[in-house]
Order: structure tokens, then C-alpha cells, then sequence
């Protein structure tokens, strides 16, 4: 592994990188149909005007504005929405337009050499797309990336798409179904040294625990099974930076777990750098060692995982790693918190319960078993929060008890 005066060298750069997509899909329901509103008319065609680049794959929540929310038309009348018109002729006709939109909005950012990276963020936050634009997939609005110093080229700029120095595991595999599982790894390869190729290929196959696989096919295979040859076939060929979309989506919880922890040895035996992205925190808590948080396309926080679980600086941050409890100032000071901002925020480990007088009365309203722990879902005058019972069995349903909060932070 290379270093710089003790320092880990940085081996991508992302410098204000923007890509957006955008498109309008409308529904109508009409009682009289007219010749002017048949199949396709000049309403889908003015509707597809508003974003000729979305052809590419849309990721991200439906958008409505207030204007197009709901919309009543009736003949020979105009409407704008969003820039959208379309003149109907019909005598009554209910027309929704709704704008979908996603990306990201001048991301930057640096990833250190040999590092397991977790970008983490709900569905639709632009994830995917800021792991396409650093292959060099996507054809950027603006910035850069840069790999070693050099600008990654768009998928306009080469042949082949995608850094000859990276591999990208996409949630499909891109397998070759109908070849074994030796070959598919082994195609990566190049047939100047057999013996090498055989060698390199078995190597990463024991790395990823499917050695015992390389004679099947790939349709003999599980989803887990064939998740691990996609890792390995993109580790085969000297890669430096891994590249894996949703990496766990179709593993099951125990093979979850072998497959971070293998991740993570691979990172640190070959020196690769791995970059995943997903919507499960756990994934980033348990292999990364570097987080960074995205929302709505923007990267609102990076840094050690424990760091940024321990000092969110967002609400959404704290949510979506912890499922935080957060309560309204005024609720806050109710349970005689200094509340210095809108918000508390708390994790659920920070409650205490007691069973003494001294601390806040609040009622169990549920109990929620988690295996090992319990969560109990609380209330005292309208404010709910959320607390962890590590004793199962101890409150129930109905009970009273005192609560301590030990921590929260002011967000």
C-alpha cells in the first residue's frame, strides 16, 4: 500500500460533480375522449420536452408540485405546469403531471488508496449515479472526476466505457449464465501465461470461499453464490478500485456478514480500494472506513464511521444510521432538555430506564423483541420516544417507568 509522508495517498478525486436527471410523466382520466387527446399527442410530446437527457436510468422519489398535484381541465383551456403546457379539447379530463428528479449537485470529495468506502443514503439520494459518474459511465453536467491525477473520461470520450483500472459489480452480476464459474472468473484473464491465469484465478476463488463452485453453472448457483463470482471476477484482473452497487441486496443475513467481513480482508491483503454504495447504515458501520452521507444528491457529511455516528450533523444522518429519536424543541424542554435549536436528537441507547422515582415518567405503549435486546416504544403526555431494554422481559406493555436521557444533541 502506497503512502505519502505517513498519509494514505488519495487515489480518487471528485471536484463539484453534477448530474441530474429529470422527467415529467403524466395520467389522465377523461369522460369523453376526443381525437386530439389520442395516443400520441401533443401532451407526452410536450411533456418529454422538459429533459431530453432522461433517457438514461431514473433513481429517486416521485416529485409533485402543488400546481400539478391535481389538475382540472376543460376545453380549449391552458395549462402551465412547471413549465409544461398543453391545450386539451376535451370536456372533462383530471390531468396529473409528475416530475421525477434525481442525481447529484456539486459533490466533491477525496478517497484514500487500500480504504473500504460506504456511500450510504435512502433510496433514490443519487448513490448509484455518483458510483456511474466515478466509473465514467455517465457523461457529467459538471466537474470531474479524478483517478491518480488524471481525469476519468466519459462514456463519449472512449470506446469501452468505464476506467480500465476499476470494475463495477452492477446488482444484475453480469454473468455469463451458461458458462462455469471457473470461466466466467478466468475470462478476465489473459491466455499469454495458463498457468498464471489458473493460479490467480483458484487464489481469488479460495479468497471468496467458492472454490468448491468452479465447475457449476452459474444458473446452479444462489444469488449469494453468484453475488461472490461477480466480486471475484472483478478482482481477478489487477484491479485498483472496486467498485460494488447494492452489494448485499440478494444475500441473506448470515452470508451478509461472511461477505463484509471477506470484503473487508480482501481490501487489506491486496491493497484494492473498495467503493459501495447502499441504503442499509449497517454495511457502512460495519466495513467502511470512510462514510459518506448523501440526501436529495448531496453529500451532506463524511468521515469515520464511529465519528459521524457519534456527532451527526444533520437529522437525516442520525435517522438513517441509528433511527434516532427526534423530538421538536418544545417536546424536548418537556422532558427537561436544554434544547439550544429546533431539534433534539437522540439515539435509543441513550435512554435509561430506572426503576426509582428519580427521572421522567413515561408509560410502555409497545415492546418490540430484537433477539438479543428489546426496543420499547414509550409515551408521557403526547411526546414518544424510543429506549433499549438489554433485560428482555423486564417492562411490559402498560408499565410505568422512569426514564433518564443520558445524551442528545441539538440539531
Amino acid at each position: 500500500m502506497s503512502y505519502l509522508y505517513g498519509v494514505k495517498e488519495s487515489i480518487i478525486t471528485v471536484k463539484g460533480l453534477s448530474k441530474q436527471y429529470q422527467t415529467a410523466n403524466a395520467s389522465s382520466a377523461n369522460t369523453m375522449p376526443s381525437p386530439a387527446l389520442s395516443s400520441g399527442s401533443s401532451i407526452t410530446s410536450d411533456l418529454s420536452k422538459t429533459d431530453a437527457s432522461a433517457t438514461c436510468g431514473v433513481e429517486g422519489p416521485a416529485v409533485k408540485s402543488p400546481a400539478a398535484e391535481a389538475m382540472e381541465v376543460s376545453a380549449g383551456r391552458v395549462q402551465d405546469v412547471d413549465g409544461v403546457s398543453a391545450t386539451l379539447t376535451t370536456d372533462t379530463l383530471t390531468q396529473v403531471v409528475t416530475l421525477r428528479s434525481s442525481g447529484v449537485d456539486d459533490v466533491s470529495f477525496e478517497l484514500k488508496k487500500g480504504d473500504v468506502v460506504a456511500i450510504i443514503g435512502e433510496s433514490g439520494s443519487g448513490k448509484s449515479t455518483l458510483l456511474k459518474c466515478i466509473y465514467g459511465l455517465l457523461e457529467v453536467d459538471a466537474g470531474e472526476v479524478l483517478f491518480k491525477g488524471n481525469r476519468v473520461l466519459g462514456p463519449h470520450e472512449q470506446l469501452i466505457p468505464g476506467h480500465k483500472e476499476m470494475k463495477m459489480v452492477t446488482q444484475d452480476f453480469s454473468l455469463n449464465i451458461y458458462a462455469k464459474v471457473y470461466d466466467n472468473i478466468a475470462s478476465m484473464l489473459s491466455n499469454t501465461d495458463i498457468r498464471s491465469k489458473h493460479e490467480k484465478t483458484m487464489e481469488i476463488m479460495a479468497h471468496l470461499r467458492i472454490d468448491h463452485l468452479k465447475d457449476k453453472k452459474i444458473t446452479q448457483l444462489s444469488g449469494g453464490e453468484q453475488q461472490r463470482v461477480a466480486i471475484a471476477k472483478a478482482l481477478v484482473s489487477d484491479t485498483s478500485v472496486l467498485l460494488l452497487d447494492e452489494p448485499f441486496s440478494q444475500v441473506d443475513a448470515l452470508l451478509k456478514n461472511q461477505l463484509r467481513a471477506d470484503i473487508k480482508r480482501i481490501a487489506a491483503a491486496t491493497g484494492v480500494t473498495v467503493v459501495m454504495v447502499s441504503h442499509d447504515p449497517a454495511d457502512g458501520l460495519f466495513l467502511a472506513d470512510d462514510l459518506l452521507i448523501v440526501k436529495n444528491g448531496k453529500l451532506i457529511q463524511q468521515g469515520k464511521p464511529s465519528d459521524i455516528y457519534q456527532h451527526p450533523d444533520h437529522i437525516y444522518t442520525a435517522r438513517i444510521l441509528g433511527n434516532a429519536n427526534v423530538l421538536t424543541a418544545e417536546h424536548g424542554k418537556m422532558l427537561g432538555l436544554d434544547v439550544k435549536t429546533d431539534s433534539a436528537v437522540f439515539y435509543p441507547e441513550w435512554v435509561t430506564l430506572n426503576d426509582n422515582v428519580d427521572g421522567i415518567g413515561f408509560e410502555v405503549k409497545d415492546v418490540y423483541f430484537k433477539g438479543f435486546y428489546e426496543e420499547l416504544l414509550l409515551e408521557s403526555d403526547g411526546v414518544f420516544i424510543r429506549a433499549i431494554q438489554m433485560n428482555i422481559g423486564q417492562h411490559k406493555k402498560n408499565d410505568q417507568v422512569q426514564v433518564n436521557i443520558d445524551r442528545f444533541l441539538n440539531l
